[in-house]
């Protein structure tokens, strides 16, 4: 029987004690000293040892998508589809983690279970979830089908990749197909439509396919009556036309239309009521381009297409070939031009055309006389079934008419002692159609700046020293405002005594008033002068006693330019 640990610690210590007695300094030493306790007590110290938690590793991911499921149903007309699609999630913790589900480019109709969250989340529709286990969840959405490729109708959509992930398709139409990218059929067409396997791309991309050849075989190519009114205006080595077609189907499918154009055409704009779509290609023998459009909505016989177009100018001989977009399938189309007569050009038909194959499209329609704004043309019929016709272009000489005058004008010119000279001008300029105003600089002068309305301008150079500046049609009645500096040279200041001829630009447009202020340097003062100008008062500068000023001016005046020849003499110095 095993002593009680009371006695055992008794009879330890007893020897010891005459010695604890004797010694008492220092601590027992009890490391030969043994302690016994019940079997029950160790047992229980030995449990609670080896039952102590273990803490575990993270796991290496937070979660899994095993398992992804689309059901579409195709709509009739193949333009939107409706899909169930049921998820999977495995959770390997208890914390929360967000699982991105698929593009939040499609439409969100139900989601189950209720308490579902989902949440958008960097252009994904992305589900939030707490917990370690498996959460299914259903979703119920609509998407629209694209038509890119203009026939075959389908879908790009991007998803989440799943361990298994499937889609299945009903609704296609008898005689086609459902195309998926990286997918693999699984299954045939039965009452759950077609089945397939989908790849770890991280989208789902089919197509319908099939529908094109049907379309052959169904649609006929319309034909039309068709009356073609083109505006032609010449723009920088180019012709840009604008072309209105008036098209009656007579028979066949009129949802489509076809145009013709020369292969070097360039195709800006069309337009149309209930456009769906047009396009641009060239002919397989590349001499035409031809441009096809597609209306959507219900039929329709009467067509009105605008259609924007550049064409190549080859003036060659003083003509110009002008063509209009021909329609396919219309036989004997009536074609008239309206060509903008720009200032200086004369136009004319290089041919008489056959004014009754186009009564009635010998004014333009709205659209055609809203862009012409008011400008000059000339009416140019194609012969009957021609889509071209070959005009004369004669250029005139540019007259100043009373159409435009310049009110004021005013120059400030300083002229150095070595002859140097700059002047400022500003013209004020009264007009309201656009004006070319041509201005003749002095021989040797050097244009240095130039602006119109405080817009800078650059001017046409004509040779000669003459120079084209563009004024704009002015609709609130105020004059344009030119202003231009250049700068040239004059004869040398002599030391003692000498002159000095000036001359301004010349303009063709009838002046009211110049006002002309020459300052010349201070050191010499104006005896005499001669010219076509009056002297107002020649007087030393205030502000700059370094410069004199000479006033001179001219009312009236009509393609002259002023000039001056001032004598000189240097200013006496004061003792």
């Amino acid at each position: 029987m095993t002593k009680p640990l009371f006695l055992h610690l008794v009879l330890g210590i007893l020897p010891a004690f005459p010695l604890a007695l004797a010694a008492p300094a220092g601590p027992p030493d009890v490391r030969a000293t043994s302690v016994t306790i019940p079997y029950a007590e160790l047992r229980a110290l030995w449990d609670a040892a080896r039952t102590k938690p273990v803490d575990k590793p993270a796991p290496p991911l937070s979660h899994a998508l095993s398992l992804a499921r689309y059901a579409f149903e195709l709509s009739p007309d193949l333009t939107s589809a409706e899909c169930r699609a049921t998820l999977e999630v495995t959770s390997f913790g208890d914390g929360w983690i967000t699982v991105p589900l698929l593009s939040a480019d499609v439409r969100i109709e139900s989601i189950a279970p209720d308490a579902t969250s989902l949440v958008l989340r960097d252009g994904f529709y992305t589900l939030v979830l707490s917990g370690a286990g498996k959460h299914v969840v259903t979703l119920r959405f609509a998407v629209r089908l694209a038509n890119a490729t203009g026939t075959a109708p389908g879908l790009r959509l991007a998803i989440s990749p799943a361990l298994i992930s499937e889609a299945s398709f009903g609704g296609v139409p008898a005689g086609s197909a459902v195309d998926v990218t990286e997918g693999v059929r699984v299954g045939g067409a039965g009452a759950a439509g077609t089945m397939f396997r989908l790849g770890a791309a991280p989208s789902l991309a089919f197509a319908i396919v099939g529908l094109e050849r049907r379309a052959k075989k169904q649609a006929v190519a319309a034909t039309w009556n068709a009356d073609l009114q083109t505006l032609v205006a010449a723009e920088e080595g180019r012709l840009a036309c604008r072309a209105r077609i008036l098209a009656n189907g007579i028979e066949g499918d009129t949802a489509e239309m076809r145009l013709i154009l020369p292969a070097a055409a360039s195709v800006r704009e069309v337009d149309s009521d209930n456009l769906e779509r047009w396009d641009t290609t060239r002919s397989d023998d590349g001499v035409q381009r031809v441009v096809a459009l597609r209306w959507s909505g219900p039929e329709r016989f009467a067509r009105e297409v605008r259609i924007s177009y550049e064409l190549p100018l080859t003036a060659r001989d003083g003509e110009w070939m002008l063509t209009a977009p021909s329609v396919k399938g219309a036989a004997a189309p009536r074609v008239v031009f309206f060509v903008v007569a720009r200032p200086g050009l004369e136009i004319s038909a290089a041919s008489a055309g056959d004014p009754g194959a186009n009564a009635g499209l010998d004014e333009p329609g709205p659209a055609l006389a809203a862009a012409l704004g008011g400008s000059r043309y000339a009416t140019i019929a194609a012969a009957p079934g021609e889509m071209v016709a070959l005009v004369k272009v004669k250029r005139l000489p540019m007259v100043a008419t009373s159409q435009a005058r310049i009110d004021d004008a005013q120059f400030q010119m300083r002229v150095v002692a070595d002859g140097s000279l700059l002047t400022d001008a500003k013209l004020f300029v009264r007009h309201d159609r656009p004006q070319a105003l041509r201005v003749e600089l002095p021989p040797g002068s050097e244009l240095l700046a130039c602006s119109v309305d405080e817009v800078e301008a650059i001017p046409i150079d004509r040779g000669g020293g003459s120079v084209e500046i563009t004024l704009p049609a002015v609709t609130d009645g105020k004059p344009s405002r030119v202003a231009f500096s250049y700068s040239a040279r004059a004869e040398k200041f002599a030391p003692v005594a000498g002159q000095v001829e000036l001359i301004l630009p010349r303009t063709e447009l009838f002046t009211n008033s110049i006002g002309w202020d020459v300052q010349i340097p201070g050191a010499y003062e104006l005896t005499a002068f001669e010219g076509n100008v009056e002297l107002v008062s020649p007087a030393r500068m205030p502000a700059d006693p370094a410069l004199t000023l000479v006033r001179l001016r001219k009312e009236l005046c009509r393609g002259e330019a002023p000039r001056v020849a001032l004598f000189y003499q240097k200013r006496a110095v004061n003792p």
